[in-house]
């Protein structure tokens, strides 16, 4: 049950975040995943501009995501 709250509690944290900056997601219904839309952040349209994405969010912000490329 505190696991469950925890996650509760992270996923609404997210989810307010995202809603503040206006990324558009999906909202999960359940699970540890969320879907978020992170194309106005690429500089340009293709899988090469999200894998940089996906390594400067790591690299400069210790944020892991799973690249839509691997869906």
């Amino acid at each position: 049950d505190r696991t469950r709250k925890q996650l509760a509690s992270q996923y609404k944290n997210l989810t307010s975040r995202l809603k503040e900056m206006h990324i558009p997601f999906i909202p999960s219904a359940a699970g540890l995943f969320t879907c978020i839309d992170l194309r106005s952040c690429l500089d340009e349209p293709t899988w090469e501009a999200e894998a940089r994405l996906h390594r400067k969010l790591f690299d400069e912000c210790k944020i892991l995501l799973t690249p839509g490329a691997d869906w």
